[in-house]
């Protein structure tokens, strides 16, 4: 191609030479693919950035041609079948229902933006199951694949804003970096916070490969030259063979926060607080960290509410671990922590209330029943059109299920990055997309001595926030807070 002969005429001697045949190898490799030229751009700024930082061009050209030795961007041909877990989310998206989370890593350097291109056409290949459009069909969406080009862009909006997937080329995922931050954000029907957080533990170990970094690779951050495992593709729910009878949370409407609901000035708040002190907070009142946050929301809402009633927190519950599942799609399920608003009054009773209904509802019978009940209603809608299916959804999520829960409280846990990357990497935080009508999405992720706790709402009123976190200053617990309506600054 011209703009690539040109590029390598820059060049001369042995470099030219290494370069031509770089060149001759790529082309071949996205020969066929209509964004071929794209691609071969993306190659061209790569190698300009690595070279403007002293790399050489022998030892660079190597490590860009560790790649998927496969058809992925020759064929597309490839569809797969929403799992059970997300065939609700694009009946019901709309412009304030994105469905949509983040994950994101802070780096100790800025991110170099050619470098993440890279990165990430060569992380695609491994995730086909990612690498795909939405589209309707007779009686479900679907995921029909997709291996155009896919742009890094820079992170100029508030996390997790819609993404739009009417569009031929409107790709489910994105990646986005602000200075040293690269994030990536899922529409929910892609993948849950699991899925999602091996994604991002990939790029990060390919953009750090690309630069010359070491590691070994593991179960959750994979090497971009093996083939994807049938496993990975498949839909958790189906492969659970179950006597159990259907059980599930109820749906009644819950306490809800004082203040304003403003779609349009949604805000999204980091607290960061010291992993260690956090688990020795939790320790000394003989309750897990999930536990512990539970009880802070529980307090918290019981002073920014009003009127009786019952405060559900929504929990969500990874259902792999009881199985031995391998799905990066969907594969979770929810528990609920709830109280009569009234009843909140003793800390300590909070606390250990919150942890004993995790502990109860988070277990492997109860959630198999979950599970038990969200494969017998899909199979129950299956033969009902998606004509039909779409406002019957969006009627049943207005009505009942937005009003159902208070708060959303999802907690990843710690998180573990191969020696070489890690020390490369200064947090993580994880952010689910403002909600419709329940007060709040908080979500929590933990990386080396640092636990961010994210909090997301369309909620006006700051009280809740700021009693959150008075309830945690009263064990101890200080946090950096940052973020709000512009959360790029």
């Amino acid at each position: 191609m011209k703009r690539t002969e040109k590029f390598i005429r820059k060049f001369s001697g042995e470099n030219r030479s290494i370069l031509r045949e770089y060149f001759y190898r790529t082309q071949n490799y996205y020969q066929g693919n209509r964004d071929a030229a794209r691609f071969l751009q993306d190659e061209q700024k790569c190698i300009s950035a690595l070279l403007s930082q002293g790399d050489n061009l022998a030892f660079l050209t190597e490590r860009l041609s560790f790649r998927a030795d496969n058809d992925f961007f020759r064929k597309n041909d490839r569809a797969y079948a929403l799992d059970t877990a997300a065939k609700l989310y694009p009946l019901v998206m709309g412009r304030y229902r994105a469905s949509v989370f983040r994950l994101s890593a802070w780096l100790k350097e800025d991110v170099v933006p050619e470098i993440l291109q890279c990165a990430l056409n060569r992380v695609r290949p491994r995730f086909p199951l990612f690498s795909v459009v939405v589209k309707k069909g007779l009686f479900w969406h679907y995921l029909d694949g997709f291996n155009g080009h896919c742009r890094v862009m820079q992170d100029k909006d508030l996390p997790c804003y819609q993404i739009r997937l009417s569009g031929a080329r409107s790709v489910p995922f994105r990646v986005v970096y602000y200075k040293n931050r690269i994030s990536v954000e899922f529409f929910h029907a892609l993948t849950d916070g699991t899925g999602g957080l091996i994604f991002l533990k990939t790029l990060l170990g390919e953009y750090f490969r690309i630069c010359g970094v070491r590691f070994l690779y593991s179960e959750d951050v994979l090497n971009v030259t093996d083939p994807s495992e049938p496993e990975e593709l498949e839909d958790g729910f189906e492969k659970i063979v179950s006597t159990l009878s259907p059980g599930g949370m109820s749906e009644r409407k819950a306490v809800a926060l004082n203040g304003k609901i403003s779609f349009r000035r949604a805000r999204a708040y980091h607290f960061v607080f010291e992993a260690d002190k956090l688990r020795s907070a939790a320790a000394s009142k003989s309750v897990t960290v999930t536990a512990l946050l539970a009880g802070y929301i529980l307090l918290a809402t019981r002073d920014c509410s009003q009127g009786d009633g019952r405060i559900r927190i929504q929990i969500p519950v990874n259902v792999r671990k009881f199985y031995g599942l391998k799905t990066l799609s969907n594969c979770a399920m929810f528990t609920c922590v709830e109280m009569d608003r009234q009843k909140v009054t003793n800390d300590l009773e909070v606390f250990s209330e919150a942890d004993r209904q995790i502990r109860e509802g988070a277990g492997k019978e109860n959630t198999e029943r979950s599970v038990v009940k969200a494969v017998k209603l899909v199979k129950a809608l299956h033969y009902v059109p998606l004509v039909f299916k779409r406002p019957a959804a969006k009627v049943y999520d207005t009505t009942i299920t937005n009003h159902a829960f208070t708060h959303t409280l999802s907690n990843l846990g710690m998180v573990k990055l191969p020696k070489g990357i890690s020390e490369k990497v200064e947090m993580l935080d994880f952010v689910i997309g403002s909600p419709v009508k329940n007060s709040g999405y908080l979500s929590m992720i933990t990386f080396g001595k640092k636990a961010v706790l994210s909090y997301t709402t369309s909620n006006q009123n700051k009280e809740f926030e700021e009693k959150l976190l008075s309830y945690a200053e009263a064990d101890g617990l200080t946090a950096r807070v940052f973020g709000g309506q512009n959360y790029a600054d």
